[in-house]
């Protein structure tokens, strides 16, 4: 995992989807991290409503446009 200030969602899926989406922008080339809301919200002692099985992808934010496009071509097929 990546932790930098600069993170940005490129990405919010389900556990099924998100680990996919993933690996998909790590395989093209980009640095992605995965943050699962649900366990870090039980981490802090507390459960964030709706957060249940909600997963982002994230990139660095000067890689979001080109990460943005290469999802484009993710779920177009191509």
């Amino acid at each position: 995992m990546i932790h930098h200030a600069n993170l940005v969602t490129a990405y919010i899926g389900t556990g099924v989807t998100a680990p996919l989406v993933h690996q998909y922008l790590l395989d093209q080339g980009f640095q992605a991290s995965l943050e699962d809301e649900f366990q870090n919200s039980l981490n802090a002692g507390w459960v964030s409503p709706g957060s249940r099985d909600k997963i982002k992808v994230l990139v660095f934010e000067e890689e979001l446009n080109n990460a943005i496009h290469a999802l484009k071509d993710f779920f177009s097929g191509q």
